[in-house]
């Protein structure tokens, strides 16, 4: 009996060990990490003590990067591509659309700072434990949904710049990198989106300047009536893109310091977003709706069907042009 005892001690001394080692091993790591600025912090809220960022500009660029790309001149080329508007009505609804909406991102950003807590996990206090479970998932589907628009279009655009390269592999190229960078967590995506906006700005100034002469002919041709049901479509497709960011906004102001004031928060984002999303919509709607009157653009559009072809084609058709 009592070998018996001794035996199950030292069974349960060195499961202690072995569970004390582990945690040692796991607590190392998760330092190790995060000494290199990789996210270790999981849903439970940030302490107060740790929220020190005081870089409020970051809450601008973090969304003037993420909305000014190709996936939000896309959705501004919907309006001559898909819903038959011309370049002037779509850019009016994107201007009154935007100015609108945007406030929700804005809205939504406060809880970040002042709370320290991730979206999802604020929606268990008006959702309830369980509850939070559908807005959860309805999140998960919405970023899903935008996750593959972005490969997709990013795919087009990658493979449109050489013939060596499909779609499927510029996917695939752009998916690993995203994935990669979605791994280095809060700090490095701060700091990666205080500089991305610079390429994409750049080469939405190219494609202006070179694409210029037929942007303002087409400004005076004659356009098709707008229907209420098309400005309805269309302001709802703008509309789904902007708030489709709402669940994740403030998990990205989490490690900002709550000094801030709920109106500085606000005010930044929402220029982040509305300047962004105004300035590609309206890149979007103009080249979309001039398309079709340039051979070149629209073989490079491919029927509405390839943004990425859109964008290269302009640039080095116009280039060879002029």
């Amino acid at each position: 009996m009592e070998r018996k005892q001794d035996s199950m001690r030292d069974d349960s001394h060195m499961d202690s060990e072995d569970s004390r080692y582990h945690l040692g091993f796991l607590r190392r790591t998760t330092q190790l990490l995060s000494r290199y600025g990789i996210e270790t912090h999981g849903i439970v809220p940030v302490p107060a003590e740790e929220r020190l960022e005081t870089r409020w500009y970051q809450l601008f660029f973090v969304w003037f990067s993420s909305c000014m790309n190709l996936l939000t001149f896309s959705t501004g080329a919907a309006g001559p591509a898909f819903f038959s508007l011309g370049v002037r009505d779509s850019i009016a609804i994107i201007v009154i659309v935007d100015l609108v909406c945007c406030l929700l991102p804005g809205f939504f950003a406060i809880f970040g700072p002042k709370l320290g807590m991730r979206a999802m996990v604020q929606a268990r206090f008006s959702w309830g434990y369980f509850g939070a479970i559908i807005p959860t998932i309805l999140n998960v589907f919405s970023s899903e949904g935008f996750l593959i628009l972005n490969c997709i279009i990013g795919g087009q655009t990658i493979a449109s710049l050489s013939s060596q390269l499909d779609d499927t592999l510029g996917i695939v190229i752009l998916a690993i990198v995203s994935l990669v960078i979605t791994f280095c967590g809060y700090r490095v995506i701060h700091w990666y989106e205080s500089v991305a906006w610079i390429p994409n700005v750049i080469a939405f100034i190219v494609m202006l300047a070179v694409g210029y002469p037929q942007l303002s002919e087409n400004l005076s041709a004659p356009a098709p009536p707008a229907t209420l049901a098309n400005v309805m479509s269309f302001a709802s497709f703008l509309t789904s893109n902007i708030i489709g960011w709402c669940p994740m906004i403030p998990d990205y102001g989490v490690y900002h310091s709550p000094d801030a004031s709920s109106a500085r928060i606000f005010i930044y984002t929402y220029l982040g977003f509305f300047v962004s999303n105004v300035t590609s919509q309206a890149l979007g709607a103009a080249f979309a709706a001039a398309a079709p009157s340039v051979p070149a653009w629209n073989a490079g559009f491919d029927n509405s069907s390839s943004v990425g072809g859109l964008l290269h084609s302009c640039k080095v058709v116009s280039c060879r042009a002029s």
